[in-house]
C-alpha cells in the first residue's frame, strides 16, 4: 500500500473504520468516505474501468461498491495525491496487482 500523508491519512481512518463484515458500499458512503463530488468519482470509475483495474468489480449503473473496488478507488485517488494523475493512471493496475498478490500471499499463508 501506498505510504500516508497529510489529509490521506483521514480517508485511510476512515477507510479502516469500514468493519470487515460490510461486503457493499452506498455510492453516497463512497463519496463522503473519499471526499469527492459525484462527478470527480465518475471520472475516476471511468478510468478504472477502462484500465481494467485489479480488483474494481464495480459494474456501471450499480449504487455501490464492494469493499474491493473501495480499496482501488482509495489506491488511485491517494496515487494521485502523491504523484498527479497522469502518473496514477499509468501505475494504479501495477499498485493493485501488487497488493492482490500480497494478500493472497498472506491468506495463504493463515491457511497452512
Amino acid at each position: 500500500m501506498i505510504a500516508l500523508t497529510g489529509r490521506s491519512q483521514v480517508a485511510h481512518r476512515s477507510l479502516m473504520d469500514v468493519p470487515p463484515q460490510i461486503s457493499w458500499i452506498a455510492r453516497s458512503q463512497v463519496r463522503e468516505l473519499l471526499n469527492l463530488s459525484d462527478a470527480q468519482l465518475r471520472r475516476d470509475q471511468a478510468v478504472l474501468l477502462t484500465l481494467e483495474t485489479p480488483g474494481f468489480d464495480y459494474r456501471p449503473y450499480d449504487g455501490g461498491f464492494s469493499k474491493d473496488a473501495l480499496l482501488a478507488l482509495w489506491q488511485f485517488r491517494q496515487l494521485i495525491q502523491l504523484k498527479g494523475r497522469r502518473r496514477a493512471i499509468a501505475e494504479i493496475n501495477q499498485v493493485m496487482e501488487k497488493y492482490n498478490n500480497e494478500r493472497s500471499r498472506q491468506e495463504s499463508s493463515r491457511a497452512s
